[in-house]
């Protein structure tokens, strides 16, 4: 979603609405149950999902320069 995000905006930040989307489709939880939890376990899933994807996008160019 940074990607695209990035592609779009320049800026490569993601709206908070789409982070928390995001969390909620990932641990398949409502907005009752997002709301619910403890603020250090919605940090540490932020940090989670953004290493997670800069990890996706260095496999990506790699992919990309081998394809070269």
């Amino acid at each position: 979603y940074s990607y695209l995000l990035k592609s779009v905006t320049g800026t490569g930040t993601i709206a908070e609405e789409m982070l928390i989307t995001m969390i909620c489709e990932h641990m398949h939880w409502t907005w009752q149950e997002y709301l619910a939890q403890p603020l250090w376990l919605i940090d540490s899933l932020r940090v989670k999902l953004e290493e997670e994807g800069k990890h996706q996008r260095a496999e990506n160019n790699k992919a990309k320069a081998r394809s070269k």
